[in-house]
């Protein structure tokens, strides 16, 4: 019966300072027969361990020389049996074939370097600038630097909050997002190496400030919802370089005072329900004021839901039938939570849309398929945690009629087989039928297939025919 001996030694760890980083393992053989160690020396490194395999006779291996099982001794092992041993620890070690001790001299040593050490890359966010502060419906552009010591970065996963927004594999490591309404955000870098270590950037915080236009005799939105510790922008849109309103709270928050502003910016910290006027053009009417108000309501929990915007393919972009691509929500992100799904739809004709796709999981995508010609509108639906659900923005792709597929350039292989060449879109799959000789086109069966990598494409015809007639088509 084989049998296999393991010995575990606790995987080794190293500490830096904070900094967590690990040894690369791995397994090395050691043949034994008679009467050797093959090879008979070996180097390793801790963490690393050593598989005696016997290949012929019977053997054991055991530390020291002479043996002294102090480190490791195995039982007497057949052939076709083998013996595993991990070493957490540098150093030297000698060993024998303790049964043949006395007998035959029979040495072998294993010597334990400390090993490479692997340590995680280092990222950083370099823009946005931390406390950033844009306006709302806000475009953040992110944008950060990754390297590894000792190996390579294999990616940089970029997140607001707790949204994965896009995964960058190579550098300059980039992303954006549009349509961020008003709220605190923050972002975060995640880099991976070769080696599958990774390292989070420290956070950026960015202020998306509300909106709140002023003209005439309005402001717009005169009410407004807002989280606690969020900020709101009040603008003057009147035109000109001078402005004939104010902001003036009527109740505990004094907003933007008495005074003609063309803007003021106001931090709401405290939840609560919060007036304001005009002076010149509000006047006091019962126990409130009527003409030019509003109302800013702050929550210390608002529901907001998701953002969901197309990136791919562009707007007004043109393919030729049957189009192939991939439709790409690459900016879809919860505000207060995270995307649960994505739904992608496609109409034409003024029809209903139908569902091209369903993506669960960041970058959010799906393949589509068009195989009509024609106009079609593309859209993405998102849900997220709380089950509330936004839709994109249309984007709308035109789908051309393909050229006519002309076959080209017949020859023969050196093996005597007919090829010939025919124009091709590259990604789409072509069938190839062959008739069964030339007195007839019918019945033509299909001989083979092939998706285009290119704009021409060569078919080689595997049966060794003197005549056949060939006919090429899209897969339907």
């Amino acid at each position: 019966m084989k049998r296999t001996l393991i010995s575990m030694v606790t995987a080794a760890f190293l500490l830096c300072g904070m900094l967590a980083v690990k040894l690369q393992a791995a397994t090395h053989t050691v043949e034994v027969g008679d009467f050797f160690f093959r090879p008979s020396t070996v180097s390793i490194n801790v963490g690393d361990t050593v598989n005696w395999s016997v290949i012929e006779g019977f053997h054991d291996t055991t530390s020291g020389n002479p043996p002294t099982g102090a480190t490791w001794e195995s039982d007497l092992l057949l052939a076709g049996e083998s013996f595993q041993f991990t070493f957490d620890t540098a150093g030297s070690y000698p060993y024998v074939c303790a049964f043949h001790f006395g007998i035959v001299l029979m040495p072998g040593l294993v010597s334990v370097a400390s090993g490479p050490v692997l340590t995680p890359p280092t990222v950083a966010i370099t823009s946005p600038a931390n406390n950033s502060m844009l306006d709302a419906p806000a475009t953040i552009s992110i944008a950060a630097d990754a390297a590894d010591s000792n190996g390579s970065v294999v990616s940089v996963q970029f997140f607001v909050g707790a949204n994965l927004l896009a995964i960058d594999t190579t550098a300059p490591y980039t992303t954006s997002c549009s349509g961020l309404p008003g709220g605190n955000y923050v972002l975060t870098a995640v880099a991976t190496d070769n080696d599958g270590l990774s390292s989070t950037s420290a956070p950026v915080n960015v202020t998306v400030r509300h909106i709140v236009e002023y003209r005439f005799s309005s402001f717009s939105p005169n009410a407004l919802t807002i989280r606690t510790g969020e900020s709101i922008l009040f603008t003057n849109r009147d035109g000109g370089t001078t402005s004939s309103h104010t902001v003036t709270g009527t109740g505990g928050e004094t907003f933007c005072g008495n005074s003609f502003v063309m803007f003021c910016n106001r931090t709401f910290n405290t939840a609560g329900n919060f007036p304001y006027r005009c002076l010149p053009h509000s006047f006091q009417s019962g126990g409130g004021f009527s003409g030019m108000t509003g109302s800013i309501t702050v929550a210390n929990n608002v529901v907001r839901p998701p953002i969901v915007v197309l990136t791919q393919p562009a707007n007004q972009q043109s393919f030729t039938a049957p189009a192939a691509f991939v439709i790409e929500a690459g900016c879809a992100i919860d505000p207060d939570g995270t995307v649960t799904q994505v739904q992608f739809f496609q109409a034409s004709g003024g029809g209903a849309p139908s569902l091209i796709g369903t993506d669960t999981s960041s970058p959010f995508n799906a393949p589509a398929v068009i195989l009509t010609p024609g106009t079609y509108t593309l859209t993405a639906r998102a849900t997220d945690n709380a089950g509330l659900i936004s839709t994109s923005a249309p984007v709308v792709v035109t789908v051309q009629a393909p050229p006519d597929i002309r076959l080209a350039a017949p020859s023969f292989t050196d093996a005597g087989l007919f090829r010939f060449n025919f124009n091709s879109i590259s990604g789409i799959t072509y069938r190839i039928d062959g008739s069964a000789n030339m007195d007839s086109v019918v019945p033509m069966t299909e001989i083979g297939s092939l998706t285009a990598t290119g704009a021409v494409s060569t078919f080689v015809d595997p049966d060794q025919r003197s005549y056949r007639m060939y006919r090429v088509r899209l897969e339907p």
